[in-house]
């Protein structure tokens, strides 16, 4: 061996709740679940009706995760959260759904970040 890797090569999430409701009818949920998830920045957390949520880049502290939501390929939304806090560990995305405006659509709550790494180790 000439260099070896210690670390994760991917930032991750650990995400334990996922709720969401239907983009056309606010009444129906489609997902309510509170089992934990990890999501990696190369493996988006898929949701319903062609939602995606990214892990997009997490700062070199590891406090600050940008995540972007994308609905069928096209971005819809971008925003920075900082987990784990009381106020800020929580993603939502709302819309305007007929007449009714900025409709919580999608709420995920983050439990932890970990920005990945590489350290080089050379061994003789």
């Amino acid at each position: 061996f000439k260099n070896a890797f210690r670390g994760a090569d991917s930032n991750l999430a650990t995400v334990d709740r996922i709720w969401q409701v239907s983009d056309t009818n606010s009444s129906q949920v489609i997902i309510n679940n509170s089992r934990k998830v990890i999501i990696t920045s190369g493996t988006p957390l898929l949701l319903e009706e062609g939602y995606e949520l990214a892990i997009k880049s997490i700062d070199i502290s590891g406090v600050r995760v940008t995540l972007e939501l994308s609905k069928n390929g096209t971005v819809v939304d971008s925003r920075i959260i900082t987990p784990p806090q009381t106020t800020d560990d929580l993603y939502t995305y709302s819309k305007n759904i007929g007449s009714a405006k900025d409709i919580e659509i999608i709420r995920v709550h983050f439990k932890n970040v970990l920005r990945g790494h590489q350290i080089p180790i050379h061994l003789r």
